[in-house]
């Protein structure tokens, strides 16, 4: 209903201003009940989520540091700098998370090998019906 006031008063402009106010609160009261229906409190979440976001925060002042300390007047020093900031992001993106995430580590390893599995299983599967037909 918010969108739709936003539209017919203020066109385009009205429906940002109506998702800017809107929005987050709905966003409240959906993580409301994610967290109770987890059981779970917000310090928990909080905790939970440290690493991720200090690994985050780590990445952003890497990134700025980087393009700081590049200057660029032209597309391919702008398109190298770009480059530049991209992996030296990615690079202590990465060893924040194995630093400080180890259990993030764990799951994503554990992802890592349910899809190894699963490919390994396919293609033994298609190996035997080949072999079969």
């Amino acid at each position: 209903i918010a969108y739709w006031g936003g539209a017919r008063l203020a066109r385009a402009t009205g429906v940002a201003s109506a998702l800017i106010l809107v929005y987050p609160a709905l966003m409240l009261v959906m993580a409301g009940a994610a967290l109770s229906e987890l059981k779970i409190s917000v310090l928990e979440l909080f905790r939970e989520l440290r690493p991720v976001v200090m690994a985050a925060s780590m990445l952003v002042v890497t990134v700025l540091v980087v393009r700081g300390l590049m200057p660029a007047t032209d597309v391919i020093e702008r398109a190298m700098r770009m480059g530049t900031c991209v992996l030296a992001g990615s690079c202590v993106y990465i060893a924040a998370i194995w630093w400080r995430g180890k259990a993030v580590v764990d799951e994503v390893t554990a992802v890592g090998g349910w899809l190894v599995r699963r490919r390994a299983a396919a293609k033994s599967e298609d190996g035997k019906q080949s072999c079969a037909a």
